[in-house]
Order: structure tokens, then sequence, then C-alpha cells
């Protein structure tokens, strides 16, 4: 019989909508500012002389949209505005019938200043927008002149309902300030917002501290992973009570022993905080419930504000591939990741080696979707301080001098993945990036926005990045422990992957495979992808 005709491709019943933000340059300290947000079928041209960005997104008739305006820096909510930045339960604009609203700000703090602007569906972010203005001294007249920022377009990937957590910095005064935005459909349903007492603290140096925490924590143990646990549960349980409000720790206990911060998702341009060892425990017990869990163990991904999330990576035969040095000095060894990581990756993905040399990874990166997954193991740094320096080492090579051999080392920074790299395959398809190294996985400040691996592989550094996304999934050690990463965590995380688990039930599986194999690592992995983000296989 004749084979049966393809069925017709799904017809796209979204239309476009186009957004925009704007606000005066600058405003005179103690003054209000009005920030406009328009909604329109058509395309929007900003006011000249405005601080302003543009973003753009597809939505179904009928469906209902939030806009909400968060000052980061510079400015407060006035007291003047009701609404605190926020209008919810909005229709589509119409044809020729833009949808504006205006929001009032107070200026609080001289200086360089900067406001979000998020639009959502839901708990779908649809597209984030930044604002960046000036707030002069009030003896001084604002002066006039453009300002624009096109915000990426963030087209908010469709991969299922899961409970999302946003995160915003806010830094007035010398004060940090989170404000989060907590959603949940489930039967326990939230739509919250909420705000953390003012710190009067210094965010880079507050966190180094958790770090530098985490890490005396493992050496102190003696390796006893027990003690570590216990251990890392103080500083999870201490980050937990300092960090959310009371109201917000009921609430997300109570989601919690529900169920429902099960593949929860984290949206934030928050660089530093390791949200994954927040550890959750019942805000009214005197002391340790026995049923508390760390952030992490609920299957947390995170997703950087400025590219997409992908609901799926297609993994093809013979598109796998690995960086792994073989330092020539021994000081420097991995033995674990030249040998079982190694052997595990080839057996289990049907890997590729890549020579592990600044030029060869460069060409690998720069072929357009010339890989579908690719993993390194290697040693790593990255210092929030200094986050453009963060670097792989790769091998290097043994040259010959008057005083004899000497080794020069190669660094893969950063700042170089972020420029050369081009990773999205012409089929649209992005792929996962796995780097086993120390400290990979953080984030920092830098110029033009946010800086480290996870931007540059993933594509979202504000300003600088593809919009549309790099590797559709990121995963990176947050800390060190020990010289040789170990390699349970990855292996399990592959395993659970390609059995077709999520990319939450895949972490959360790895997680505790890691942690009963008694590897220190098993909570220092940090994930950047959909929760519901599956691998498919195949040609």
């Amino acid at each position: 019989p004749a084979a049966a005709a393809p069925a017709p491709a799904p017809v796209d019943t979204r239309t476009e909508v186009f957004a925009a933000a704007e606000m005066p340059r600058e405003t005179s300290l103690g003054k209000d500012a009005m920030v406009t947000v328009t909604l329109s079928a058509e395309q929007i041209e900003v006011a000249l002389g405005a601080a302003s960005a543009k973003g753009r997104f597809k939505a179904r008739k009928g469906d209902r949209i939030s806009v909400q305006v968060v000052p980061r820096s510079g400015f407060d909510y006035s007291s003047a505005d009701p609404t605190e930045g926020l209008a919810q339960d909005l229709e589509l604009p119409r044809p020729h019938e833009p949808l504006i609203l205006d929001f009032m700000l107070t200026a609080v703090e001289e200086g360089p200043a900067e406001v979000s602007v998020a639009v959502r569906k839901g708990a779908q972010r649809l597209v984030m927008m930044t604002l960046h203005a000036q707030v002069i001294s009030s003896h001084l007249t604002p002066a006039r002149g453009a300002v624009a920022s096109d915000a990426p377009v963030v087209e908010g990937a469709e991969c299922g309902v899961c409970t999302t957590l946003e995160i915003f910095d806010r830094r007035n005064a010398g004060q940090l300030q989170y404000e989060f935005v907590l959603r949940s459909v489930g039967p326990g349903g939230v739509n919250d917002r909420f705000r953390s007492a003012p710190m009067q603290v210094d965010a880079q140096a507050y966190v180094e501290a958790r770090y530098k925490e985490i890490e005396d924590a493992w050496l102190g143990s003696q390796r006893a992973v027990d003690i570590f646990n216990q251990r890392l549960q103080d500083i999870g349980g201490r980050m937990f009570r300092g960090l959310f409000p009371p109201k917000m720790q009921e609430t997300l206990w109570r989601l919690a022993q529900a169920g429902e911060l099960d593949s929860i998702l984290v949206h934030s341009d928050e660089p530093f905080l390791p949200w994954e060892v927040v550890f959750l425990d019942d805000p009214d017990a005197p002391a340790a419930s026995g049923h508390g869990q760390f952030f992490g163990e609920l299957g947390l991904c995170r997703w950087l504000f400025g590219a997409a999330p992908v609901c799926e990576i297609a993994v093809r035969p013979g598109r796998s591939r690995y960086v792994i040095p073989h330092y020539p000095d021994p000081q420097w060894t991995l033995a674990n990741a030249e040998g079982a990581e190694q052997d595990m990756l080839r057996t289990v993905l049907g890997a590729k080696a890549v020579k592990p040399m600044h030029a060869e990874v460069l060409n690998l990166l720069r072929k357009k979707g010339s890989f579908d997954i690719l993993h390194f193991a290697c040693h790593g740094q990255a210092d929030a301080q200094q986050i453009d320096s963060a670097a792989l080492m790769l091998e290097g090579q043994v040259v010959q001098t008057a005083r004899g051999a000497q080794w020069n080392k190669e660094l893969l920074l950063a700042s170089t993945v972020e420029q050369v790299a081009d990773l999205r395959g012409m089929d649209g398809n992005r792929p996962l990036v796995i780097v086993n190294a120390c400290q990979t996985g953080r984030l920092g400040y830098s110029l033009t926005g946010l800086g480290g691996f996870a931007t540059a592989f993933l594509g979202t550094r504000e300003g600088t990045g593809d919009s549309r996304g790099k590797a559709g999934a990121f995963v990176g050690a947050l800390w060190s422990v020990g010289d040789d990463p170990a390699s349970g965590f990855v292996a399990e995380l592959y395993a659970q992957l390609l059995a077709g688990k999520t990319m939450s039930q895949a972490a959360r599986a790895a997680r505790k495979a890691a942690a009963q194999a008694g590897e220190g690592t098993w909570l220092a992995y940090t994930v950047y992808a959909h929760p519901h983000l599956k691998l498919r296989l195949g040609g």
C-alpha cells in the first residue's frame, strides 16, 4: 500500500505583539518620573529624548497578560501610584488600538538608574525590557537626549506549566533588597510578590562569604558527607530565613509540602546567590522539622533574561563532543576526568574527543550547529569581582626554551566564548553544554551586563548576545570541592536524560545519586534550562 502522506505542519495561530517602555532620560532627585509601557499590534515609535527599550512577542487571541515595572536602582515606587508597578489581567491590543500604561516612580538616589519591565502570560515570561536612566542633583535641570536600548526578543517557550520564581535585586543608598514574584498554578495556586528586608551589605562580599562557608564546611567535615550536608543545611537555613520574608517562607513551605515546588523555574539576572543551597523548612517549627529540603533537591532550574528557553534538544548520532585536557604537569592531573569520566562519555554518548587546544576549541565553537552536546572536564575559575576573566584551563603545550622544557598554559575565556560561539544550528537546534569544572556556573556583573560561562554559552548577555539564544541548556559548578570534580552527578544526569526524563527530573535523580555516592559536589551544580526540557534522540 502507498505510504501515508506526512501530516501537515501545525499552523501557528499566534499574532505578533510589539512592546515598548520609556521614561525620562534624567530625573531630579526627589522628583517623580513616568514610565510608559505600550503594547501594540503595530510597530511602536518611542519619544525622542527618552530612555527606552523595545521588544516583541507572540500571543494568541484571548490570552491575558500582565505588565510589571521594577525599579532596580536609583528609583523606588511612588506613593502617588497605588499600582506599585503592576498591571494584571490585560487584554491583548487590537489592531490600531495600542494599550498604553503609565507607572510612577520616585528618584531616590543620584547616579545611574535601572528599571526593569516584564511582560508575562501567567507564569510564562514573554519579554523583558531594561531602561537605563540617570538621577541627577535636585539643583540641576534634566537634559534631553535619546538613550535607546532595544530589548531582546524573549518568546517564552510553551514547554508546559511549572511554578516560577522571579527574582529582582534592587540596589539603593548602599542597601540591597530582593523583590520576588512567585507564581504557581497548582491546587494551592499562588500569584504574589514579596520583598526582603533591606540589607546594609555589599552583595558580592555577602555571596563570596557564603561560598567560602561552603568550601570551608567541606574541608572542616574531613570529607564526611553527612557532616558536610548538615553544615550545608545550616548555611541554607540562614539564607531561607534571611532572604525571604516570613509570609513568603510560609508560602514556599506550603507549596513544597504539596509537591508544587517540584520542577521550579527561577528567572533571575541576580548573578551571585547559590539559590540551589537555600534550605526550605517549616518556618513555625522551633527547630529543624526533619522534612526540610534544599531548593536544588526540588529540581530547581534557572534561566536568564534575554533569550527564550527551549523545550527540546535533538541529540543525533556522532554529534556529541568532549574536551578533556591531559595536563603535562602531574600536579594538575585530573585522574577521574581522564579515566572514568572520559570512558563514560564515549560509552554512554558515543562522544568524540576535541583536541583540548585553544585553536581547535575555537574552531568547533565557530562552526554553526557543529554539535548537539559539548562536555568539558577541566580546571576552571570564576571570580565574581572579575567575571570577565572566568576561564577554562586547556591543555596548552610544552615548548623547548634555553632553560629547558616549559609548559605554556592556554585559557579559554568566557568573554571569548561570548564573542565567537555560534551554537544554534540551521535547523534551530540549540545544544546542551556541560562544564564539569570549578566555579564555572557562577555569574557576575561585567562591563555590559552579566558575565560568566552561563551567559556566554546561552547567549543571553544583555546588548551583546544573540537574543534567539545559543545553547539550549547549560550545566556548571558553583563552587569547588577538591581538585578533581567527581562525575557521579553528570553521569546520572546523562543517563536520566537519555532515558527520556525531563531536565528537572534528571537533575533531582543526579543529585540524589551523587549524594548517595558520597560526592561533596552533589549540590554544587547549577542547571540553566527549562525544567520540562527533554532530549530527542535519533537522526
